[in-house]
């Protein structure tokens, strides 16, 4: 009987909760089956049991419990390997770090001994729920106010690693203290060595994943400024294009003066008039309001033109993302834009367009950006937001591109998504504004 009402009230709980607080705080994004999260929660739950029954030294029962753990979660939840230890190690830690807590809480406010909560199940119990709760609305304030995308930068791809070692390395320090420290005689200094030392480690932790934080954002600033060379380099073609269009209006000129010194005023009229003609047909039209925006696209419109792309633009708002500064939007749109050019550079079919369209939908503002080249392959799809990752030969400075966009759309609280079929190619962006 008091194994089951252990399962029921305490391991069944207890296991959803670290699980479901280690996803919020590791991949906020995933979304969680309900029903896959049941049968995890019961079978990793109820299996915690079975392995003490089998298994009596603690070593081997804690190890058997936590390979079984990302085994179960692995396939009930369909994710990753990678995903799945990390998730069950951060639940682990944290479940961890609260029992113990909870346990030194207990012994020096009502001298209640480990030995104690390992003979009575309403002590364990009770002492189970002292953490749960807090640490379940805790879960969900992170769930709610979207503060969990936050913390989620921090365990970057190229850090995962090493954020999970530190994490591992302040269990371990904690664990093998308690463990020394339930053994000594119950005096003040002893008594002051615990507290003191999961202070400290908790701080140096706090202090490492701070200056990891730090180099990730060191990281994000080079590649912004990576990002920013395609953006020069189409401004140094504008002035080009600039000097060559004032190089051609001269000699327009000296033509027109020709002719009226040699009274051909007919002929002067009609020269003026393919002029004229010429330079409306050449000229781009754009209905954003922002000097930066319109510059770019006409920029973008050239060089799609020379490359035999059609280009399209429509837009019922007047200003592209209002709350987003115009550098972060020229390098979001220009980042964008190059690469459905690039993708069409490599077609061999004959009609190549790129549509740009840009919408509100209450307070979303919608950016979708099309183009009919080569489909991207689903496996591409789930990394090509990936530091450094490309499909182009030619290293380089390429692969920051598309990871640099999704950083700046993250930062504003936006949202970005690939559709690609065989007959289209979509990114979309969509940003709540409080307008």
């Amino acid at each position: 009987m008091g194994i089951v009402l252990l399962t029921i009230l305490v391991s069944i709980p207890e296991m959803f909760m670290k699980t479901f607080f280690a996803m919020t705080i590791y991949q906020p994004s995933i979304r969680i089956n309900k029903i896959r999260m049941a049968i995890f929660v019961t079978v990793a739950a109820s299996s915690t049991h079975i392995f003490r029954a089998i298994l009596p030294p603690f070593e081997l029962f804690l190890l058997s419990t936590f390979l079984f753990s990302i085994i179960v979660l692995k396939y009930s939840l369909k994710m990753s390997w990678l995903n799945s230890f990390i998730i069950t190690m951060i639940g682990y830690i944290v479940q961890a770090i609260c029992e113990f807590t909870v346990i030194y809480i207990a012994q020096e406010t009502a001298n209640i001994t480990l030995f104690d909560i390992q003979q009575s199940t309403k002590l364990k119990i009770s002492l189970f729920y002292i953490y749960f709760i807090p640490l379940l609305m805790v879960t969900l304030y992170l769930r709610k106010s979207r503060r969990s995308e936050k913390i989620e930068k921090w365990f970057n791809s190229k850090y995962k690693w090493v954020t999970l070692f530190i994490f591992i390395q302040l269990i371990i320090g904690l664990t093998t203290h308690m463990l020394y420290y339930l053994e000594l005689p119950p005096n003040f200094a002893n008594l002051m060595r615990y507290p003191f030392f999961a202070v400290l480690m908790i701080v140096v932790t706090i202090i490492m994943l701070l200056y990891l934080r730090g180099i990730h954002n060191q990281e994000i600033a080079k590649n912004i400024e990576l990002a920013e060379q395609p953006l020069i380099e189409e401004m140094d073609k504008l002035v080009k294009q600039w000097r060559s269009y004032k190089h051609d209006f001269y000699n327009h000129i000296e033509v027109l003066q020709m002719l009226i010194n040699e009274r051909k005023y007919d002929e002067a009229q009609e020269y003026m008039q393919s002029i004229y003609r010429h330079a409306v047909q050449s000229e781009e039209s754009f209905p954003f309001k922002q000097p930066v925006i319109q510059a770019l696209l006409n920029a973008k419109a050239v060089q799609a033109h020379d490359a035999g792309i059609h280009f399209s633009v429509k837009s019922d708002e007047l200003f592209l993302f209002p709350n987003m500064k115009s550098y972060d939007a020229v390098i979001v749109l220009g980042n964008l834009i190059d690469n459905a050019i690039e993708a069409l550079s490599c077609s061999s079919q004959q009609d190549k367009h790129i549509n740009i369209t840009y919408r509100r939908i209450l307070n979303v503002f919608v950016l979708e950006i099309s183009n009919n080249g080569p489909s991207i392959h689903e496996r591409r799809i789930e990394r090509i937001f990936d530091h450094g990752y490309t499909t182009k030969e030619a290293q380089g400075n390429q692969g920051i591109g598309l990871y640099t966009v999704k950083e700046i759309i993250n930062r504003y609280g936006g949202e970005l998504t690939v559709e690609s079929t065989e007959e289209n190619t979509l990114f979309e962006i969509s940003m709540v504004v409080n307008t």
